[in-house]
């Protein structure tokens, strides 16, 4: 029993990495116009500037999530932090529980994902010029 689903887990996990590279794909290739910030060109285009049209911009709800996004940055800073101590009291790497050692590595991977596409943008959110 532990064992299917220890499989289905690992199925769902590859089925979102292949769905994450179709959806990047997707926005590079399909529908690209020139609709973003200094005529950059934008992914499905014609539905994002739909949908930015009925909503525009709203700088204080960026402001917000801007600052919301700090949250996050708590926990993993809660979850180093006791990574960091049972390290130190048991003065070994190896005797630190798993999980969080697997939490660090899924950290680690996540922070070098997101470095990797602030520096190579896919896609931009589309901006209109009044």
């Amino acid at each position: 029993m532990k064992k299917e689903k220890s499989q289905k887990v690992l199925l769902s996990g590859i089925a979102m990495v292949v769905l994450f590279i179709l959806w990047t794909v997707a926005i590079s290739l399909i529908d690209v116009q020139p609709i973003g910030p200094q005529n950059s060109s934008v992914g499905f285009a014609t539905l994002n500037g739909f949908i930015h049209s009925l909503t525009g911009v709203h700088m204080a709800i960026y402001t917000v999530t801007d600052w919301l996004g700090l949250i996050p940055l708590c926990f993993i800073l809660g979850f180093a932090l006791l990574g960091l101590i049972q390290l130190i009291k048991r003065k070994s790497l190896f005797k630190v529980d798993s999980s969080i050692l697997v939490l660090g590595a899924f950290y680690i991977v996540v922070m070098a994902a997101y470095l990797f596409f602030e520096f190579y943008v896919v896609n931009y959110r589309p901006v209109y010029s009044r």
